[in-house]
């Protein structure tokens, strides 16, 4: 009897609002499918990977050979596709709802499908306090579970599962999904660790190798249970001191988590750093600070992406983009030059009525 293998990842996975796919050059070029394939094998299969991603699920294709000849941009030519099939399909699992996944692609999905998720839970929580609202967050809570749960059991390696958010939605959370063998390798492959991000590249990598199944959820336990000691009759009233933390704690993990889910790689925090966000919390307010600062990492805007959203424009644009959060809406350098155009013009035709009056005045 043949094993089954449950679908990597959740079968509402949906990344066709993602961009990009983040591609890992030495996993590609170390990787078994790029030493055997031809060109023509692996040009398919690269394509199959990269047209995956925007499949749903994400990372995975149908088992019909017609649907794949056109996903590998074979067309009609379904008898070319029949000669490289095998090679294409280098590393793909037959699922038990009979479609093919790839453990390397999946790993960089469910990273990039965590993002969005977490996304929406932290904006569920921001509208929540600045609406004085109740949001219910359990469904979106209950898809984050199975993400992570999914990502432990392909790619326990996965620096996404080492995040904060995560080891926090995690604590306690069962563990009930069937492991999965054919998990994607820390050394073969061919997607970076990042998620969602601004850069340009294709490819994903191959999915052979072996690995564990669900990994027992390890965290840190940070926390600390102070009791005050006294003796009997003569209670002890001398207040605990508790350890503050600096005003832009908050503000510095929602940040850092959202630049780590976009770029791949924790920002660089110093005195400079830790200053500017000072001032930023300042102006903004604690309790909104956070919001913002995750809103502008994943803020589109042509400027903050060609200079990778470093905190120095978080402050200097702080007014701006606290607006936009409050909103919603994100202002970009396109917008910007429309409503320049627009107020031009309209500045043209009001001169124009001016200059109208003033002439049938002096008739």
């Amino acid at each position: 009897m043949s094993e089954i293998i449950f679908p990597l990842v959740p079968s509402e996975c949906d990344l066709r609002d993602f961009q990009f796919m983040p591609v890992d050059i030495v996993r590609l070029f170390n990787s078994e499918f790029h030493a055997r394939a031809t060109d023509a094998e692996w040009r398919a299969g690269v394509t199959l990977w990269l047209k995956s991603y925007h499949q749903i699920p994400a990372a995975s294709i149908p088992d019909d050979d017609i649907a794949l000849a056109r996903l590998a941009e074979y067309g009609r030519d379904v008898k070319s596709w029949i000669k490289i099939k095998n090679m294409a399909l280098y590393g793909w699992i037959k699922c038990v709802d009979g479609r093919f996944y790839h453990p390397v692609v999946a790993e960089k999905v469910l990273e990039a499908w965590i993002e969005k998720l977490a996304n929406s839970l932290s904006g569920a929580a921001g509208n929540s306090k600045r609406w004085s609202v109740e949001i219910d967050t359990d469904g979106v809570k209950s898809k984050l579970i199975e993400a992570i749960v999914l990502l432990q059991n392909i790619a326990p390696q996965s620096r996404t599962l080492k995040k904060k958010l995560v080891v926090t939605i995690m604590a306690g959370s069962p563990k009930d999904r069937p492991p999965i063998k054919n998990v994607s390798p820390p050394d073969q492959g061919a997607i970076v660790k990042g998620s969602q991000g601004t850069g340009t590249g294709t490819g994903t990598g191959t999915g052979t190798g072996t690995g564990t199944g669900i990994i027992d959820n390890v965290s840190n336990d940070t926390s600390s249970i102070n009791s005050v000691s006294g003796v009997v009759g003569k209670p002890d009233i001398t207040p605990v001191k508790k350890s503050e933390e600096p005003i832009t704690a908050e503000t510095w993990n929602a940040y850092s988590e959202a630049y780590f889910l976009r770029y791949g790689s924790e920002p660089v925090r110093n005195a400079t750093v830790n200053g500017q966000l000072a001032q930023f919390v300042k102006r903004i307010g604690k309790e909104e600070s956070p919001h913002v600062a995750r809103f502008y990492v994943h803020h589109n805007n042509h400027f903050y992406v060609q200079q990778m959203h470093p905190a120095k424009l978080l402050l200097s644009d702080a007014e701006k983009l606290r607006t936009e959060w409050a909103t919603n809406r994100q202002m970009t350098g396109t917008q910007a030059r429309q409503a320049d155009k627009k107020q031009s013009n309209a500045n043209v035709f009001n001169q124009l009525i001016d200059e109208n009056r003033t002439k049938n005045a002096a008739n």
